[in-house]
């Protein structure tokens, strides 16, 4: 009898530990996708289709390669391509809200808050503001 109370309660506590609540934030992400159209938003009317252009081109070049990787320990890493071809690592800190709306990233000792537009097990789509400008809307899949 013991040993079937045992397993019982072993069995509840498996069950709680893998019902727990996961974070699909977690994971190696790469660039998929970038609006452009939205990061030109507040770009005058006569400016908008040559950075449209610019925009585009620069995103063909890193899509695919600028990668993320988010570690439970609350550690991320950002791989991103120079224009020399090598590739840039930059490791930080990061913290998701208790909403999972804000991601605060710490890089080098600078802070910075990013907007979580969506977070699926296959989808991230971040939002960053530039002064001045419009929205940076990035979209990540997971690798």
């Amino acid at each position: 009898m013991k040993i079937l109370n045992l397993l019982f309660v072993g069995l509840v506590v498996l069950t709680i530990v893998s019902c727990g609540e996961s974070n699909p934030m977690v994971g190696k992400w790469k660039l998929d996708g970038v609006n452009v159209d939205k990061a030109i938003a507040n770009f005058p009317e006569d400016q908008k289709e040559f950075a449209r252009k610019m925009m585009s081109s620069a995103f063909e070049q890193v899509k695919g390669k600028m990668k993320l990787t988010f570690e439970k320990d609350g550690k991320f890493v950002v791989e991103s391509p120079a224009q020399d071809g090598k590739i840039n690592t930059e490791n930080g800190t990061w913290t998701l809200s208790a909403d999972k709306k804000k991601l605060s990233t710490t890089v080098s000792g600078k802070k910075e808050t990013i907007s979580v537009i969506e977070n699926t097990e296959a989808r991230l789509v971040l939002g960053m503001s530039a002064q001045g400008q419009g929205e940076m809307e990035m979209t990540f899949i997971h690798q």
